[in-house]
């Protein structure tokens, strides 16, 4: 999101950070960039009893940088003296820290662990390093003297290393006022507090289950596994804390609950200058790399008339961008939770904050979100973006108000749904006058391909294909674009089959344009489409895509092309003959790139998509009225 600072909070006197797992990863990419020697530390019940309790440890806490909430008991006393705090600020580290460790891996951040046994710190640098086989990680066991002198042979051997996170875990109250001693002395971008994670990643200590943590019974798990151990802090120190902290936080509440009447005022009838209309925009995720996301961001951008605020459903992934979106304009709801009474009061509370952002439609990106606002009476607009098997409950429950982003998903809504959508209206992208000039000398050995490394994206039948181009004596060069869960099994098809020097995985990048340009051609092999947004975007640069023949792709496909395409899924050696095609013909393939570009200019140009949703929204706004 776009400030963290903003989340800063104080609870009683003591100061927490409203942040969300993914914004950990947001943090230590920041402190990678501007060497900050950033300390990330957390909060639960023990460590705000050692903080009221413990001098030398509220000391670091008046150095850290950030300081995260781990425990749902915070988020309740948060709640209870009025803080926006929700459960959704609740983290753990143990569940962040193979994301973590993965992000380290993928950009090549060195990892320095500090804690545990001998013998466990062995085992867990072992085991981490075979799950992330690209990981750069050394570590140094917790048990050894904290005077100056140890302590000081321990620093610099993590200096020496350069490490760009320091994972500190000898459990608190020790990790925490050593840190007080020697923070200052250690080289680090970050360092966070990690207690006993080692000690659970490699099965030493007793874990809960994940399911206990957001009920706030983690606690509990641990205390029955190691009554004598844990019994004073779970049952002694959280009476001891109240003592502490009751009446602070009772007048804390009393002070927000007279604030927030007071703020009241800020509701006011809407003015005579307003938006013609509010509307918000809903999808269950805003993945960077996803085409739904992407649409969304560029609807909302070109028409600057209408006000957008935007929600989402409880989402863990590290992987959505909402940058673009201001804080007061976006939240979040657990509308797929498995728990029906939680469904029903997160429908509750959105309803009460469209009201306040005083939406007059929601338009929806997902199906089954669509239903449940349709069953709120909710008015709702949705978007098909994909082609679905037809159910039953999509049948009788499905909304009154529908579009489609292409001529497939639109014959889709009619096949499952029986009712027509009101308009069929493109992704949007922006075409130049006129389709660029292409030297194909430089390009005519390479194409790209811009997909999420998914399944039902067929890049496993794009590198066979690949395959049997190198066995034909052919040297192309395929670039990947995007990320996913197959990156790992891609790359290891790629090595097996010789194929390392010609494929090239690049990731994710927002800005896809330096690889189109640098392309013949784009290619997708996908099993499912609801119209390829990459498709647009090569043809807004003036290159064709080879695609196959399933809903949404063929619906990109000039009429007037005589290139082979359409290739029928899965079907390697079909896709293998039209590609040796394609770059046999480099002459025919700039032409075909023109008919792409001439085609779908007109119908997906953003100026052209914000005139039909702004006609599309006044039309369902004024039949839901």
């Amino acid at each position: 999101m776009t400030d963290l600072h903003s989340r800063r909070l104080s609870l009683a006197g003591i100061r927490i950070d409203a942040l969300e797992r993914g914004d950990l990863i947001h943090l230590l990419h920041r402190a990678k960039a501007t060497k900050d020697n950033l300390l990330i530390l957390n909060h639960n019940l023990h460590s705000l009893y050692l903080y009221c309790t413990n001098a030398k440890f509220r000391r670091v806490y008046s150095e850290a940088s950030w300081v995260y909430i781990d425990g749902m008991p915070i988020v309740w006393c948060s709640q209870l003296a009025g803080l926006p705090v929700m459960r959704k600020h609740r983290i753990t580290f143990l569940d962040s820290f193979d994301p973590i460790l993965a992000e380290a891996e993928l950009h090549g951040w060195r990892v320095f662990y500090l804690g545990s046994a001998p013998e466990v710190l062995t085992e867990g640098i072992e085991l981490l390093r075979s799950r992330h086989p690209r990981l750069t990680i050394e570590g140094h066991n917790g048990f050894f003297a904290k005077n100056e002198g140890e302590s000081d042979k321990v620093i610099a051997q993590i200096n020496e290393f350069r490490s760009d996170i320091l994972f500190v875990g000898m459990g608190m109250p020790i990790q925490e006022t050593w840190l007080a001693e020697h923070y200052s002395k250690i080289q680090s971008s970050a360092i966070m507090t990690s207690g006993a994670t080692l000690d659970y990643v490699t099965g030493h200590a007793y874990k809960p289950p994940a399911w206990a943590g957001p009920f706030g019974l983690y606690g509990v798990f641990r205390l029955f596994s190691d009554p004598k151990r844990l019994g004073r802090r779970y049952l002694l120190e959280p009476i001891a804390l109240a003592k502490h902290l009751a009446l602070p936080l009772l007048r804390q509440r009393l002070r927000n609950s007279v604030s927030s009447i007071e703020d009241a005022s800020q509701y006011e009838p809407r003015d005579e200058g307003r938006p013609v209309m509010r509307v918000c925009m809903m999808n269950d995720n805003f993945y960077r790399s996803s085409g739904a996301a992407k649409a969304i961001k560029r609807i909302s951008q070109a028409l600057t008339d209408v006000d957008y605020c935007f929600a989402a459903c409880k989402n863990d992934d590290d992987l959505e961008d909402t940058s673009w979106v201001l804080d007061s304009k976006f939240e979040r709801f657990d509308l797929k939770s498995p728990n029906p009474i939680l469904v029903i009061r997160e429908l509750i509370r959105l309803k009460r904050w469209l009201v306040l952002q005083r939406c007059d439609l929601v338009h929806c990106h997902h199906r089954r979100l669509s239903v449940l606002l349709q069953l709120a009476q909710i008015p709702v607009l949705y978007t098909g973006h994909l082609a679905f098997q037809p159910t039953a409950w999509f049948r009788w429950l499905h909304p009154r108000k529908m579009t489609a982003v292409s001529r497939s998903v639109a014959r889709n809504i009619f096949e499952t749904t029986g009712r027509e959508v009101l308009r069929c209206i493109n992704n949007p992208v922006q075409f130049p006058t006129d389709p660029p000039q292409i030297d194909v000398s430089i390009v005519r050995n390479r194409a790209v391909c811009i997909a999420r490394l998914e399944p039902i994206k067929g890049h496993t039948h794009l590198l066979a294909a690949w395959k049997l181009l190198r066995e034909r004596g052919y040297s192309y060069e395929l670039d990947l674009v995007g990320e996913g869960s197959l990156r790992s099994q891609l790359e290891a098809q790629a090595e097996r089959d010789g194929l390392q020097t010609v494929v090239h995985f690049h990731g994710f990048t927002d800005d896809v344009s330096s690889f189109i340009s640098r392309s013949m051609f784009a290619v997708l092999a996908s099993e499912v489409e609801g119209q390829p947004l990459a498709a647009l975007e090569a043809a807004a640069m003036g290159r064709p895509t080879l695609l196959t023949a399933v809903p949404g792709s063929i619906d990109v496909l000039p009429p007037d092309g005589t290139l082979r395409n359409g290739i029928e899924y899965a079907n390697v050696e079909a896709l293998a003959d039209a590609l040796e095609e394609w770059f046999h013909q480099p002459d025919e393939v700039i032409k075909e790139g023109q008919r792409f570009f001439r085609f779908l200019k007109a119908a997906s140009d953003s100026s052209t998509i914000a005139r039909e949703y702004k006609e599309t929204y006044q039309t369902a706004i004024a039949e839901y009225a």
